[in-house]
C-alpha cells in the first residue's frame, strides 16, 4: 500500500514539475522569437515565476525530437 501511494505521489510531483517546465520554456521561446507582448500575456496568465528570459530551448527540443522521429522510420 505504501509503495502505491509513494508511486502515485511521485508521479503527481513529476507531472507538475514537467508542466511547469513546459510553460516556462514556452514563454521563454516566445520572448526569443520576439513575441514579447504574447510572452508577457502567457506568463501573466499562468503566473510564471521567476520571469522568463529569452531562450531557444523549446525550438532546440523540437528539432531533436523531429530528428529522432525521422531516424526511427
Amino acid at each position: 500500500m505504501f509503495r502505491r501511494v509513494y508511486n502515485n505521489t511521485l508521479y503527481v510531483v513529476l507531472r507538475l514539475v514537467y508542466i511547469r517546465y513546459i510553460k516556462y520554456v514556452l514563454c521563454s521561446q516566445l520572448r526569443y522569437d520576439g513575441y514579447v507582448t504574447a510572452a508577457q500575456s502567457v506568463s501573466h496568465t499562468i503566473a510564471s515565476y521567476p520571469p522568463t528570459s529569452p531562450s531557444s530551448r523549446l525550438s532546440h527540443l523540437v528539432q531533436l525530437g523531429l530528428k529522432v522521429e525521422g531516424e526511427g522510420k
